[in-house]
């Protein structure tokens, strides 16, 4: 990966640096899970700062470098903007980008997650759709495309929670999230 590269991805997590930039963690479909700089994207005058928001999906140029790539060019190709309106979508999709986020190593790609990734978020941004069957759905896949979980098994409940952290070795952070969102409907 050196010069210059088009990607399409996920944005997964993000984080301040500097003055201007920040640091984002995006899920790709050619490149799996990567880290790039996001320079000068906290400026007012950014004109790629609506497309990293969290949850979106991006199309963009990444230019390589000696140490981490940097993002040079963005833009929004799907918002979800029904996710970012309701907090039980919020709280559901924060438990989908931390299963990727940690059980998906970086610059390792899984062309079959990203589809599955994208389809989740539209089934969230759906009216009407089941939120804890669609992240169900989505930790299964996920633990069957990673080989975790043979294809033929499912984990229901509690069962599953701990099947998770026991790869895991530790607990979802978006758990505590989730359980306070679903506790207080």
């Amino acid at each position: 990966m050196h010069g210059y590269y088009k990607i399409e991805a996920v944005v997964l997590k993000r984080a301040n640096i500097g003055e201007a930039d920040k640091l984002l963690t995006l899920f790709t479909r050619s490149h799996g899970k990567l880290t790039v700089i996001a320079k000068g994207v906290r400026k007012v005058t950014s004109r790629k700062a609506s497309h990293l928001e969290l949850f979106r999906h991006i199309q963009g140029f990444v230019a390589s470098s000696s140490s981490i790539p940097i993002l040079i060019e963005a833009t929004s190709l799907e918002i979800f903007s029904r996710i970012r309106k309701d907090i039980r979508r919020i709280a559901f999709a924060y438990r989908i980008v931390e299963q990727v986020d940690r059980l998906c190593p970086e610059n390792e790609v899984h062309i079959t997650i990203f589809p599955i990734l994208l389809q989740s978020f539209r089934m969230l941004s759906n009216k009407g759709s089941n939120f804890e069957t669609v992240s169900f759905d989505f930790t299964h896949n996920l633990l069957w495309e990673l080989g975790y979980l043979p294809r033929t098994t499912t984990i229901e409940g509690q069962k599953l929670e701990s099947f998770l952290e026991h790869i895991l070795e530790t607990k979802l952070k978006s758990n505590s999230l989730l359980t306070r969102v679903t506790s207080s409907i």
